[in-house]
């Protein structure tokens, strides 16, 4: 098991979500990017893994475009937002948060939490997740350069 799977599942745990996933780039450098869900937790099944977001696309194609977090809630009610966001849709995520992972002021991934049920991500539960950021960008780097 990889060591970002391992703090993932850690943090699925401590954060009470649902789901958490890291969706990085996964085109050569040469191409245009191609966001998938390499790295997932909490997941019902395998069909994340078909998911491929241009930037701008998705909730993690906009989280890239944007460098801001995004959260939308109550998704299984507005169908544009099932159709805009397969990883909602294919794990019935209710309510998602999406939040950019910068090195050197670049997005280099999305952490995505999510819950089944409808609900509002509060202030604090946001920062403590930010506090986390840096050590996710330090395993992710580590595997991605691997």
């Amino acid at each position: 098991m990889s060591e970002v799977k391992q703090w993932l599942d850690e943090k699925r745990v401590a954060w009470q979500s649902d789901f958490v996933g890291i969706a990085v780039n996964t085109a050569p450098s040469n191409q245009a990017k191609e966001i998938r869900w390499n790295y997932v937790s909490g997941n019902l099944n395998q069909h994340y893994q078909s998911i491929r977001l241009r930037v701008g696309r998705g909730i993690a194609g906009i989280v890239w475009q944007t460098a801001r977090e995004h959260q939308d809630n109550h998704i299984f009610s507005q169908p544009d937002l099932l159709l805009e966001y397969p990883i909602a849709r294919l794990e019935k995520l209710e309510a998602v948060i999406g939040i950019p992972i910068m090195q050197d002021n670049l997005v280099m991934g999305i952490l995505l939490l999510g819950s089944r049920i409808p609900k509002v991500f509060s202030n604090e539960e946001i920062a403590n997740v930010k506090k986390e950021l840096s050590i996710v960008e330090a395993l992710l780097a580590g595997e991605l350069n691997e």
